[in-house]
């Protein structure tokens, strides 16, 4: 749990700066990201302005644009390099670490300083070394996508409750 306070400590500096969330998941975990960064932009415990954030891979046409001219696994990795700046922060679930997607936007904001949370199943599979790291103790990507969006809702909470206090009602 320690490790989950720090990250949204992590969060709070990064938003607090101005950055913004960017969240990309592929597969099954993609409509994860969406409802995450509905939760970012609206309301999730209080009705207050949400921090700038977006799902990656939500353009369509840029997607497949991207897949078709570059491949599948630049998709993340061109998206992420044309919007994030180093005061932002990628927020990725990933059941295995071994998409090649993944795998290349997170070397791409690498090259660019910033700052990653990845949230992975029991292995960390082919993840880079230096990013932050919240490990599910499952191998069963049921069990995984069901820890992972509580998580998030732990970082967005600690977060809102921070920032927003005072619309907290009394």
């Amino acid at each position: 749990m320690q490790k989950v306070s720090d990250l949204a400590q992590k969060c709070m500096e990064i938003l607090r700066a101005g950055g913004k969330v960017i969240l990309f998941v592929k597969g099954g975990g993609f409509g994860d990201a969406q409802h995450l960064h509905g939760n970012f932009i609206y309301r999730f415990l209080l009705d207050s302005p949400g921090p700038p954030s977006l799902a990656l891979g939500t353009k369509i046409s840029t997607m497949t644009a991207i897949d078709n001219d570059y491949g599948y696994e630049n998709v993340f990795a061109m998206e992420t390099e044309e919007i994030a700046t180093p005061i932002d922060v990628l927020i990725t679930l990933t059941n295995s670490g071994d998409s090649c997607s993944i795998l290349k936007a997170l070397e791409s904001e690498k090259l660019n300083k910033v700052s990653s949370l990845v949230y992975t199943g029991a292995g960390r599979g082919k993840l880079p070394v230096g990013n932050d790291i919240i490990q599910i103790p499952y191998i069963e990507s049921q069990k995984i996508q069901e820890s992972q969006i509580p998580i998030c809702h732990i970082i967005w909470g600690l977060f809102e409750s921070t920032i927003f206090s005072s619309l907290r009602p009394q």
